[in-house]
């Protein structure tokens, strides 16, 4: 999430991240309390007080960015389902009609991936919506009293809200990209296979129209 994570910061933090070695070697009783202690050791809080002016604004706009990009995820997820939706229901009819042996391994397998693509897609709306929760309630006029930030994010409060600010920037700008790359990608494959179930489709009409 973006409230509690800095990516300027990354070779700080790797200092603070168990290696794989390290990880092998704790319990696993004890990974939580190994990865809670490390967590406090790298964060800690700091006051807040209403923002005014330019700064509010500016936080106001991003908290807006994180706002549309949640719409189009979800907007991302329900195009997925619909594509699914109509395929199944086509490749259903074929099956039913007994006009047609139809091989439904590689839809299965489409199915499987639209599956794990709309996981993903569920995560990520989840993660915006809590930034964006919490940065809305930072802009407002009563904030929280207090900030988790890194301990590397030296400065003020309004300090630290200019970087965050800029940091959302730079989130839903590559958010934005990564997902339109990997939803033409579904798309492309939704599309090839709603051209085979069309093809079988003309053919049987024709067979239809000419007995």
């Amino acid at each position: 999430m973006i409230h509690i994570f800095e990516e300027s910061q990354e070779e700080s933090k790797n200092d603070a991240i168990l290696t794989a070695a390290d990880a092998q070697a704790v319990a696993p009783e004890n990974e939580a309390v190994m990865r809670q202690k490390l967590y406090d050791e790298v964060t800690h809080q700091i006051d807040t007080t209403p923002l005014q002016g330019e700064l509010k604004i500016q936080l106001a706009r991003a908290v807006a960015l994180l706002h549309d990009l949640k719409q189009e995820i979800e907007g991302k997820k329900g195009g997925a389902l619909e594509k699914r939706q109509l395929i199944r229901a086509k490749v259903t009819a074929l099956c039913d009609s007994g006009k047609v042996n139809v091989d439904q391994s590689e839809f299965d397998k489409s199915d499987v991936s639209v599956h794990e693509f709309v996981g993903l897609l569920d995560r990520m709306i989840e993660e915006v919506d809590a930034d964006y929760q919490f940065y809305k309630q930072l802009a407002s006029d009563t904030p929280p009293p207090t900030m988790l930030v890194f301990k590397v994010e030296h400065g003020s409060f309004e300090e630290v809200v200019k970087q965050r600010i800029e940091m959302i920037k730079r989130y839903v700008k590559t958010a934005k990209r990564d997902l339109a790359v990997s939803y033409s990608r579904y798309c492309y494959g939704f599309e090839a296979q709603i051209r085979q179930i069309l093809f079988v489709e003309q053919v049987l009409m024709r067979k239809g129209s000419a007995q």
